[in-house]
């Protein structure tokens, strides 16, 4: 009899754990999301880390250094799908050849993909700020460190894992000629999920600022979650020029399916520096 109890008792028990409900993630986002940028830390503890990002460069705040020159060797052909992943739009790259090293980097870095966060105006848009201001956009070239690490995924776990190259995007009267093909490969991908091969191969280095030797440097994070803290930051300080009409064409993207509201401010606000050192080259 004892044993008989025994075992409807663990049956029951088993039974009462397999029902209980699970935490579930919440689906972050932005503004109008379940789970908002403020929010994130519920599911993502390090959002309240020590070298989160994006900052605003202040240039007061910032120590002069001088920095060898940079080396970009980007290959167009690496270049092989655009795709609408529900918060931006990415360009991604094959394991290839694109390789970026100098600067302040002591290895080299593989091209991983580019993705840009836009605002609904040209007021705002950028995730870092220039000593307080906002730009319309902001372009992200993530690199992975290929000399110290196996993958992607294994530098994430590493404070020199990856460098991100971000450039400011300024609106300007004049399309910007050296966009057309990311604009093009923009407006094949309206709708979440949405994802086309790239055809019109270029070569990513055009879409940055002619001034490559003025930049901010520092230490931080992803600006998505999982929100790593794995980043090496370079920021240039000359924007980069495009229309309004190009401009237009990011905000026609969707967050979501067919009838979904638009995609526009996908952009973290700021962070704390925390005490961080923040270069600025010389």
């Amino acid at each position: 009899m004892k044993t008989l109890v025994r075992r409807l008792l663990r049956q029951f028990l088993a039974q009462r754990i397999h029902c209980r409900p699970t935490a579930m993630a919440h689906a972050w986002g932005y503004a109008d999301s379940a789970l908002p940028p403020p929010e994130w830390y519920k599911d993502y503890p390090i959002a309240k880390g020590h070298r989160q990002s994006p900052i605003d460069l202040k240039t007061c705040d910032t120590k002069e250094k001088s920095f060898p020159d940079f080396c970009i060797k980007y290959d167009q052909n690496n270049l092989t799908n655009v795709s609408n992943n529900g918060h931006s739009v990415t360009f991604a790259a094959s394991a290839g050849t694109s390789e970026l090293s100098g600067g302040p980097l002591c290895s080299k870095y593989k091209l991983e993909q580019f993705h840009f966060h836009w605002g609904s105006n040209s007021c705002q848009g950028s995730e870092h700020l220039y000593d307080g201001r906002s730009f319309a956009a902001e372009l992200h070239l993530v690199h992975w460190n290929s000399e110290k690490y196996k993958s992607f995924a294994d530098s994430l776990e590493h404070p020199d894992g990856l460098c991100v190259l971000g450039a400011f995007i300024a609106p300007h009267e004049c399309d910007n000629a050296n966009y057309e093909k990311v604009i093009n490969g923009i407006k094949s991908v309206p709708y979440k999920d949405d994802k086309k091969d790239v055809t019109e191969k270029f070569d990513p280095a055009i879409l940055l600022p002619k001034d490559l030797k003025k930049y901010f440097h520092y230490p931080g994070s992803l600006t998505t979650p999982p929100l790593k803290e794995c980043v090496q930051w370079v920021v240039f300080k000359e924007p980069v020029m495009l229309s309004e009409a190009q401009l237009a064409e990011f905000r026609k993207l969707h967050f979501g399916g067919k009838g979904s509201p638009c995609m526009c401010n996908n952009f973290r606000p700021v962070q704390q520096v925390d005490g961080r050192e923040l270069f600025s080259s010389c």
